[in-house]
């Protein structure tokens, strides 16, 4: 693949219910932007659910363990330096978005889903052979479709 497709930023891809139960996917920016007005994450499977939030927590803790609420550097240094910024974090009610967007738009080229060299959770040289079976196919992954050579 010679192009960048599909930012992870940008483009819609977690599913979130909004607080009147309906369902709607966000990019990731928009999900930190509208938090406040989601219940909770809203995939396929609770699982699906669980990798995201561990990505965003991945997120909050490299924003937060370094900035704080205003974009300063001002890493935490005690277990009390946390709780006190953590408690703070929730008693706003919403993200500070401006520290999380800088955060995030300054490694943007690190989010594409697509990616010649840096796919994201990817690795770029995978050897897409299977020396054993021939050519590698996306169906190998679903083992419903692997099971049989006559299904369509």
């Amino acid at each position: 693949m010679a192009d960048k497709e599909f930012n992870l930023l940008h483009e819609p891809w977690i599913s979130v219910m909004k607080s009147n139960g309906t369902t709607k996917d966000v990019s990731l920016l928009n999900l930190f932007r509208y938090a406040q007005e989601y219940r909770g994450l809203a995939g396929e499977l609770p699982t699906q659910d669980v990798a995201v939030l561990r990505l965003l927590l991945a997120i909050f803790h490299a924003v937060f363990s370094r900035y704080d609420f205003d974009g300063k550097f001002t890493p935490l240094l005690s277990p009390g330096d946390a709780l006190s910024r953590w408690k703070a974090l929730w008693d706003r009610g919403e993200f500070p978005i401006k520290i999380i967007e800088d955060y995030l738009l300054n490694f943007e080229d690190r989010f594409w889903l697509f990616h010649p060299e840096r796919p994201f959770y990817q690795v770029a040289s995978l050897c897409t052979r299977d020396d054993k079976f021939g050519p590698f196919e996306a169906s190998k992954l679903n083992g419903e479709l692997a099971q049989s050579d006559h299904k369509v």
